[in-house]
């Protein structure tokens, strides 16, 4: 099963860096959390103009006072300006630092950000073990997003030993939570027997779920499976319908099939407008092939 969408994170190097990485501070005492809720509340009313008139100096000021007190958001957000360089300069190591103050906080958006710096290198030094380790805090949290991250560092083997059963889990906990990818991914494991024997029909049920939800890679599986009859009653019309809407949505392969399949008559009539229209969109969009085919059609 081809698929335009695969996990690349095995691209990043690796370092054997065997420090315990701190994850926690301690929490803040109620008068601390109180002051620091007020700063942010009045940065964000300076920042709105809410209640008073509207002035980013001062939003900014209250946010820095908040960030210092403590507030996991407002770390967060002067974390966020030092890595964008738009309301403060830009300085990566910086926002690194701010990024880490909240996350052990447990503030969910910094701990994906540290996902992120650590396997770049940015801010930090590279380390996959750490971005693991706030891959695991983050997904601890429910985030389907997260879950589906952390699924895919078992299923790369990022950071720790491959382990499909273990992205399974993960990828299961994501998909159930309406995450497209995360279905997408399971059929493939089910259709490739990736940890588990291969599955056809549990491969097809994962795929339409995915493409119903806009998926493009798991509605070109979808419309591939029904055309061989693979997990299902070969439809060839069924197909060509999915075909077309990932092709439509920018699926180079999709639009080769359709070209192909118009072009060689084999499970539909031939058409060879039709078949030169597909091909032309699929070279259009990057298929390699398209061109050779076409200049038979």
């Amino acid at each position: 099963m081809r698929s335009t969408r695969k996990f690349d994170m095995g691209i990043f190097g690796f370092l054997s860096d065997t420090k315990e990485l701190e994850t926690a501070s301690p929490p803040l005492t109620a008068e601390q959390s109180d002051r620091a809720e007020e700063y942010f509340n009045l940065s964000k009313a300076h920042h709105l103009g809410t209640g008073v008139e509207q002035n980013n100096k001062k939003a900014l000021e209250f946010l820095q006072k908040a960030a210092d007190m403590g507030s996991a958001d407002a770390q967060f957000g002067i974390g966020a300006m030092h890595s964008d360089g738009k309301q403060l300069r830009k300085d990566v190591v910086l926002a690194a630092d701010w990024y880490t103050r909240a996350a052990k906080h447990g503030h969910l958006l910094s701990q994906r950000a540290l996902v992120g710096l650590y396997l770049n290198g940015c801010g930090v030094k590279k380390n996959k073990k750490h971005a693991l380790q706030w891959a695991k805090l983050a997904a601890a949290q429910g985030s389907a997003q997260d879950q589906l991250m952390l699924g895919s560092f078992y299923y790369s083997g990022v950071g720790v030993h491959q382990s499909f059963p273990d992205a399974y889990d993960w990828f299961q906990k994501s998909a159930l939570q309406g995450n497209s990818e995360a279905q997408r991914t399971l059929g493939e494991m089910f259709y490739h027997g990736r940890g588990m024997p291969k599955n056809n029909h549990s491969a097809i049920t994962h795929f339409e779920q995915s493409a119903a939800q806009g998926n493009i890679d798991a509605q070109y599986n979808y419309a591939t499976m029904n055309l061989k009859g693979k997990g299902t009653r070969k439809d060839v019309t069924l197909a060509i319908e999915w075909y077309e809407t990932a092709a439509n949505s920018g699926h180079s392969e999709a639009a080769y099939n359709l070209g192909i399949l118009y072009f060689q008559g084999t499970d539909i009539a031939p058409d060879k407008e039709l078949a030169k229209e597909w091909l032309q969109k699929a070279q259009e969009l990057g298929h390699q092939k398209a061109g050779r085919v076409l200049s038979q059609a």
